[in-house]
């Protein structure tokens, strides 16, 4: 289990985390030049071309360090500074943004494509195109009037229409597995070429993690990403079975049960070695020093972590506070906003300091 960060970009950063992380662990370096080969033509507009050559460099770098690993031990180097990477703001945001504007890329190309929701409903005539849903689920005018608005918009959720070809544009299989309180069995459905979304809209149960992971789409294809959908929130799950996460957390059988620790975009992997049952001192003072100094920068590290994803939900917060204030103020044609604001600075300026001093 990896959680990832909140923000409206949950969706774009678990899938593109999981798939980065699947390709780099099986060697799968032509479908990270494939990537990179989608975002050659932006490099030079002015809208995406940063971002697409920040992409760029990164990639080229993980496919020569990739091709360069000779042992376990390295591809687990190598996997963790990919963690590290896309915890930074800027590799982070180009990532995401990139990703958005490919998927609407492939809406406009198809915009007129049948979507196959369901053998039925393309047996019956009533064909359904990706303009068309587009239109009915969101009132835009085209297609491209709705990339704008929803797809190509950062901190903007993902929509049905990006479940649906963002597996399309990765090539690759999704499964979101859902949980209910009410009962122990998991629900999922699954998005990719290969896969088929039920006209009925009904999800498949299974009853175990090893059974979810191993059991074939409705035409027997594998999935490679899972994610964990909770209520307006999308988090990564690893099968231990998986590749990735064999090398990531070879010991899943530790006391804690092998799950990450809390981080700002992509939780790191939990410690490779497990954490003793109890506390046994070094009898070598160097040796005893180096390991005091690893659970401190471990410590701190952790500490940094929480405060990031703390900044990043009140931020969040004033989003949404700011957007309720407007919708407010075009329902009743006046709100009073300083006396609001005036409450609202005196409880948040403070702890925003704090968490800046720190």
């Amino acid at each position: 289990w990896r959680p990832v960060r909140g923000d409206g970009n949950c969706y774009y950063r678990a899938v593109l985390f999981a798939w980065l992380e699947r390709c780099i662990a099986t060697g799968s370096s032509e479908s990270l030049r494939t990537f990179d080969s989608m975002l050659k033509p932006h490099r030079q507009t002015p809208a995406l071309g940063d971002h697409a050559r920040v992409v760029h460099a990164i990639l080229r770098q993980w496919i020569s360090k990739r091709e360069g690993c000779a042992s376990e031990n390295d591809l687990r180097t190598l996997l963790l500074e990919v963690a590290e990477e896309f915890n930074k703001e800027k590799s982070d945001y180009a990532f995401i943004f990139c990703l958005r504007h490919l998927i609407a890329d492939h809406l406009r190309r198809h915009a007129r494509d049948p979507v196959a929701l369901g053998v039925a409903s393309m047996d019956s005539g009533n064909c359904l195109t990706y303009e068309s849903w587009a239109t009915a689920i969101s009132g835009a005018r085209n297609i491209d009037d709705y990339c704008e608005q929803h797809v190509c918009v950062m901190h903007k959720d993902a929509a049905d229409h990006v479940q649906h070809v963002c597996p399309r544009v990765l090539r690759t299989i999704v499964r979101i597995c859902m949980v209910d309180r009410d009962t122990a069995r998991c629900n999922f459905i699954d998005y990719g070429e290969g896969s088929r979304m039920e006209a009925s809209g009904t999800a498949e149960s299974v009853g175990s993690a090893a059974q979810l992971a191993s059991i074939g789409g409705p035409r027997g294809h594998q999935p490679e990403i899972f994610l964990l959908l909770k209520p307006g929130h999308y988090e990564i799950l690893m099968p231990w079975g998986d590749l990735a996460g064999r090398i990531l957390e070879p010991d899943h059988g530790a006391p804690d049960g092998g799950r990450s620790r809390g981080a700002s975009c992509i939780a790191r992997p939990a410690a490779v070695a497990p954490a003793p049952s109890k506390f046994e001192a070094p009898t070598d003072l160097a040796q005893y020093r180096k390991h005091c100094d690893t659970r401190w920068r471990g410590l701190v590290g952790l500490t940094r972590e929480l405060c990031a994803g703390f900044a990043a939900v009140l931020h969040l917060m004033e989003e949404k506070l700011v957007e309720e204030l407007k919708s407010k103020r075009k329902r009743l044609g006046s709100v009073d906003e300083s006396l609001f604001e005036g409450q609202l600075s005196s409880v948040l300026e403070p702890l925003v300091d704090a968490l800046e001093r720190f």
